[in-house]
């Protein structure tokens, strides 16, 4: 027996929304312009639609009714499971692009966006872009998962793994991946890294390419890093920056099951974007953080994506930088970690989510280390406790502005608004500046 979830919408609205579904691809869509005329129209429901009769709703029909609903409907309920329903439909003709298309171009686009909606239409839009986004990857997933190929890359990157010993587990590793297209900026990063770990004895590099692993071996070794281990990974397929929602080869996601990986094994890891810049030494305060809390994991934080994570708890986790132990806690939380960032696409969204659906909340610490931390239940009788560092210890910037350094431990800024301002100031600080 399913359950009918009837919403009410605006025939009307739904109707005049037609310019905006109107282009023929739906990454041309502009929905907070659609949202926003939504909004604008000074009329009430007058028309329903049950999950019964979405077989026969088209994809745009469907975002239409949703989006004449969003201003007007008070059932928030009613419209995911209505949505829901419609995403099982979708998933089951099997239609791969309509799901990508609507969790990329529509759902994921509102929810990432600062809108300038007045306040209950933005955090309405924002909830419920949320939940949909959520529900129309959770069925993308099902579908892609069971395509032919569709974990060549996470079973390449797992042979790779296993070619690494340690004597010595649980050992201490700060992790970091790159392609030869960013050995500059990995330069930058160990100058500053180096001073707490002089010659890379705690460090591994995933050297993604073919043939990259002995030439920045050597790098390694002139720059007196000669203990550092190196792996080589090479890709099945083409690697990307982000998900597409259709497989998973991108960058986020080798990052967050190689993490997973080192930790199952007994592995006490530290990742570290290569932006992410060793101030001071992290490997003390770690210890002195899990000295205080007995934390599975630390995190550090930021205040961009998602916004829904932001507007709830004033801040959102970085994927940026964080550490992880191999505890039977660690375990479990980098385990579902990794799968929500196969779902959702996204590392840090991926998390977020993952916080979001355990139904905890982050709680304020007095500590000049850490700035709340929450205790997550991610597998069967496994809690995680998991810290957030405060933001002055772990500092997400824009610009690389030295002023903004402070007192931080970690200062990352992104190496994108600036890169050559980026470069200039790296050098300074690693020469002492």
């Amino acid at each position: 027996m399913t359950i009918e979830y009837t919403i009410r919408y605006s025939s009307v609205v739904k109707d005049e929304l037609e310019p905006f579904f109107s282009p023929p691809h739906l990454w041309d869509v502009k929905p907070l312009d659609a949202i926003s005329f939504s909004a604008s129209k000074a009329v009430g429901c007058d028309a329903q639609f049950s999950s019964n009769d979405v077989g026969s709703l088209s994809v745009r029909d469907f975002l239409k009714v949703v989006i004449s609903a969003l201003p007007r409907c008070g059932d928030f309920g009613r419209i995911v499971g209505f949505a829901r329903t419609f995403f099982r439909h979708v998933a089951d003709r099997g239609e791969v692009g309509n799901l990508i298309d609507m969790t990329n171009y529509i759902f994921k686009s509102v929810a990432l966006s600062q809108s300038e909606f007045e306040p209950l239409l933005a955090e309405r839009a924002l909830r419920l872009c949320r939940e949909l986004h959520y529900w129309a990857n959770i069925n993308l997933h099902g579908l892609r998962s069971k395509s032919s190929g569709y974990r060549d890359l996470p079973e390449a990157l797992d042979a790779a793994l296993w070619r690494l010993s340690f004597t010595n587990a649980p050992g201490d590793v700060a992790f970091v991946f790159l392609t030869a297209k960013y050995l500059e900026n990995f330069g930058s990063w160990l100058d500053l890294y180096q001073r707490y770990d002089r010659n890379g004895a705690k460090l591994l590099v995933l050297a993604i390419g073919d043939g990259f692993e002995a030439p920045i071996g050597e790098w390694l070794a002139a720059r007196g890093a000669d203990a550092a281990r190196v792996v080589e990974f090479q890709p099945p397929k083409q690697l990307g920056v982000c998900g597409n929602g259709n497989y998973l080869n991108f960058l986020w996601y080798v990052k967050v099951h190689a993490v997973d990986a080192l930790v199952q094994r007994g592995v006490r890891v530290v990742y570290s974007d290569l932006d992410a810049y060793w101030i001071k030494d992290y490997w003390a305060l770690r210890d002195w953080v899990n000295a205080e809390s007995s934390a599975d994991a630390i995190l550090s934080v930021t205040y961009d994506m998602p916004r829904c994570a932001v507007v709830e708890q004033s801040f959102t986790p970085c994927a940026g930088f964080f550490s992880a132990e191999p505890t039977r806690g660690g375990k479990a939380f980098m385990a579902a970690w990794r799968h929500l960032t196969e779902v959702m696409f996204d590392d840090q969204i991926g998390l977020a989510e993952l916080l979001f659906r355990s139904g905890a909340s982050w709680s304020p610490v007095r500590s000049h280390l850490v700035g709340a931390d929450m205790t997550v239940t991610t597998a069967p009788g496994t809690p995680a406790k998991i810290v957030a560092l405060d933001a002055k210890i772990a500092r997400r910037v824009g610009l690389p502005d030295p002023a903004t350094i402070g007192d931080s431990t970690i200062w990352h800024p992104r190496w994108v608004m600036a890169p050559d301002q980026h470069k200039e100031v790296i050098q300074r600080l690693a020469q002492g500046g």
